[in-house]
């Protein structure tokens, strides 16, 4: 479900824009800093998503009202 929302490509945006060192000084010690944190955050939506750990989930969506 979430990946179908596009989370790993919201999550790439939020990483770049918070972390944005680890494009431009990449040879310096905050780039190298800024980059093991967006390596950091690209693992925790890994695990948000892995099936059997917490992306095991179901999502349930109804409407009321709508004409079929």
């Amino acid at each position: 479900f979430l990946t179908g929302l596009g989370i790993r490509e919201e999550a790439a945006r939020i990483a770049a824009e918070r972390f944005p060192l680890a494009d431009t000084e990449r040879h310096t010690d905050r780039g190298q800093a800024d980059l093991l944190r967006r390596k950091m955050w690209q693992s925790k939506v890994s695990v948000l998503l892995q099936p059997g750990g917490l992306g095991d989930f179901r999502v349930l969506t109804q409407a009321k009202g709508v004409a079929e």
